[in-house]
C-alpha cells in the first residue's frame, strides 16, 4: 500500500512539473517586456480564471440553499410591512430564529467552500508558480537582476519588491479595478481604455533592485505580515459595509460588532505604520536601555517622526476596545436570542 501511495505521489509531482514547464513555455515570450509585466499578466489571467469558475461552478446544494434563503428572506420582508411596527419586528425575529438564520449560514458556508475552490485555489496555485518560476536565481538568469521593482525609502535605502509580492499587489489592483468598473457601470470601451492606460503608466516606472524577502521576527516575512494587515483591514471594511447594507446595525449587538470592526481597521492601520517605519523602511531605530526604558532615534533626526512612532506603538488603545465591543456585541445577540425564544407571546406566535 505504501509503495502504491508513493507512486501516486510521484505521479502528482510529475504532473505539476509538467504544468509548470507548460506555463514557462506560454509566458516566456512575455519575459522580453520585463518581470513586472509578465507577472501582472499572470495575475490578470488568474483573475479571469477565477471569474469564469465562479460563474459556471455552482453545486446543486448551493442553488437549493440560495432558493430557500431568498424564499424565507422575502417572507421576512413581507412580515416587516405589517402596519404594527412591534408586531412586524416580532414576526421578523420569529422567522429569523425559526428558519432564516440557519438557512443563511448553510447558504453562506456552502458559498464559502465554493469560493475556496473557484477563487482562492487558482490564486494560490498561480502564486506558487510565480514564486517558483521567478525566484531569485531565475530573475538573475532571465533579467540580470534579483528583483522586480526597486524604490528608494525615506532614509535613502533601497526598498525592494519581489515576484511574490508583486503578484499579490497585481491581484489586488485588478480586483479593485474590476470593482470600480462594476460600481460605476463604466462602458466597456472606457474600461478597456483605462486598463491599457494604467499599463502604460506602470511601464513608465523603471526601477533597478529588489530583495525578495525581509525578516520580521523569523521565520515570518515582513511582506506576508503587511499583506495580512491590509487583507484584515479591507475585510473589516467590507464587513461594515455588509452590516449597514443589510441594516443589521439597527440591533444593538450588530452595532457593537460594527464598532469592533471599525477599531480593528484603526488597529491594522496603526500596526501597518509601525512595521513600515521600524521593520520595513528602518527609519526609526529602537534601542533598549533597560527593562523599563527604550531610546528612539529617527534616521533623519526628526522629532516628529519619533513622536509619531512612540504613540503608534500604543496599538492596544485600538485593539482592546475592538475586543470589548466584539464581546459586548456577541453578548447582546445571545441575550436577545434567549429572551425572544423564552417570551410566551413568541412561543404562541411560533
Amino acid at each position: 500500500m505504501e509503495d502504491f501511495l508513493d507512486i501516486v505521489w510521484f505521479k502528482i509531482i510529475d504532473f505539476f512539473h509538467y504544468i509548470s514547464k507548460l506555463l514557462d513555455a506560454v509566458f516566456s515570450p512575455l519575459n522580453l517586456l520585463g518581470p513586472g509585466f509578465t507577472i501582472f499578466t499572470i495575475a490578470l489571467l488568474t483573475v479571469v480564471i477565477t471569474k469564469i469558475l465562479t460563474g459556471i461552478f455552482k453545486t446543486r446544494r448551493y442553488r437549493e440553499l440560495k432558493k430557500e434563503f431568498e424564499h424565507w428572506f422575502n417572507i421576512r420582508q413581507e412580515a416587516l410591512k405589517c402596519d404594527d411596527p412591534e408586531k412586524a419586528k416580532l414576526l421578523a425575529k420569529n422567522i429569523d430564529q425559526a428558519k432564516l438564520n440557519q438557512v443563511y449560514w448553510d447558504y453562506f458556508l456552502e458559498g464559502f467552500l465554493i469560493s475556496l475552490v473557484t477563487r482562492l485555489l487558482p490564486i494560490f496555485l498561480f502564486f506558487a508558480y510565480v514564486n517558483k518560476a521567478y525566484q531569485l536565481e531565475n530573475l538573475i538568469k532571465l533579467f540580470g537582476r534579483e528583483y522586480v521593482f526597486k524604490f528608494t525609502g525615506l532614509n535613502g535605502e533601497p526598498f525592494f519588491v519581489g515576484a511574490g509580492l508583486w503578484f499579490v499587489i497585481s491581484i489586488l489592483l485588478i480586483y479593485l479595478c474590476w470593482f470600480i468598473i462594476k460600481r460605476f457601470t463604466l462602458q466597456k470601451q472606457t474600461a478597456i481604455a483605462i486598463f491599457f492606460l494604467s499599463i502604460f503608466a506602470w511601464g513608465v516606472i523603471n526601477p533597478d533592485h529588489v530583495l525578495a524577502t525581509q525578516s520580521h521576527g523569523a521565520p515570518e516575512g515582513i511582506y506576508a505580515h503587511q499583506i495580512a494587515h491590509l487583507f484584515f483591514m479591507f475585510s473589516m471594511g467590507f464587513f461594515i459595509h455588509w452590516l449597514r447594507d443589510k441594516k443589521l446595525v439597527k440591533e444593538t449587538g450588530w452595532r457593537f460588532i460594527q464598532y469592533a470592526a471599525f477599531f480593528l481597521i484603526l488597529w491594522n492601520i496603526d500596526a501597518f505604520l509601525v512595521h513600515l517605519l521600524d521593520d520595513q523602511l528602518g527609519v526609526v531605530q529602537v534601542l533598549k536601555i533597560d527593562s523599563s526604558h527604550i531610546q528612539l532615534s529617527a534616521g533623519n533626526g526628526s522629532n516628529s517622526l519619533e513622536t509619531l512612532f512612540y504613540f503608534a506603538k500604543f496599538d492596544h488603545l485600538f485593539c482592546v476596545p475592538a475586543l470589548l465591543f466584539l464581546y459586548s456585541g456577541l453578548r447582546h445577540l445571545l441575550k436577545a436570542s434567549h429572551s425572544e425564544i423564552t417570551r410566551p407571546e413568541n412561543q404562541r406566535n411560533g
